[in-house]
């Protein structure tokens, strides 16, 4: 099977799907998230033969039967990258424990770029938030790029950066639902097809705003925490 273009749950469905399968099933043009290698480890140890997990091209032989076993899945570096920008963007300082740092490269070297001290140590990582955040661009593409799901996050801490931004998005090109909502905190963001196109301004202000999804929730809240006053997300 040939993905158009990487699919992280699209190929850990197929290689779910294909794991009981008579013969061989190859992914060509998979998706190599760590999520991925992470499930195909789970269904090894059930009995799977799986390899290539975390490459663009996995092969899976069929068997006949799983078995029960017990797997603790890796820690969610969707989760830590929020709690990252968090501290970004209230000049705040924050230590996560139970975490990857090889996961989150992308994500450290943008917000290193825009002014933020992180240090990294076996499963920890402390991030302290600085005075001024600095302008930048992103672009959200497969992992390892910068991750999509991270995009709404730092892209309300570049509606307070000291200068103009460009955030576009490779994997969703229409995912800015929470630009719009964030505009109405006193932002100031431009659309167009699959570029928001960011001027920093100096201070956000609490609104009433939406969440569409659960990652456009995580950036308007974050836009929330940053702002003065009193935010209602809904």
């Amino acid at each position: 099977f040939v993905f158009d273009r990487p699919t992280h749950t699209g190929t850990e469905n197929l290689m779910i799907g294909a794991a009981m399968l008579p013969g061989e099933t190859i992914l060509v043009n998979a998706a190599c998230d760590p999520e991925i290698e992470d499930v195909a480890d789970y269904l090894n140890k059930m009995g799977a033969k799986i390899t290539g997990a975390g490459t663009t091209t996995i092969r899976i032989q069929g068997v006949q039967s799983l078995r029960g076993v017990e797997h603790r899945p890796i820690p969610d570096r969707l989760e830590a990258g929020t709690f990252m920008m968090a501290s970004a963007i209230t000049n705040g300082s924050v230590e996560l424990t139970d975490v990857d740092p090889d996961h989150l490269e992308a994500v450290t070297a943008k917000l290193r770029e825009m002014g933020s001290e992180i240090s990294c140590g076996k499963n920890r990582m402390t991030v302290t938030g600085p005075r001024k955040l600095w302008p930048t661009r992103v672009v959200a593409f497969p992992y390892p790029g910068f991750p999509t799901d991270l995009q709404p996050a730092i892209l309300a801490l570049l509606t307070v950066a000291d200068g103009a931004s460009v955030v576009s998005d490779t994997v969703f090109p229409n995912r800015f639902s929470h630009a719009m909502e964030i505009a109405r905190m006193g932002a100031d963001i431009q659309i167009s097809g699959d570029e928001a196109r960011i001027a920093g301004v100096p201070q956000l202000h609490g609104a009433a705003v939406m969440a569409a999804d659960i990652r456009a929730g995580a950036g308007v809240v974050l836009a929330a925490l940053g702002a003065e006053g009193i935010s209602e997300v809904r």
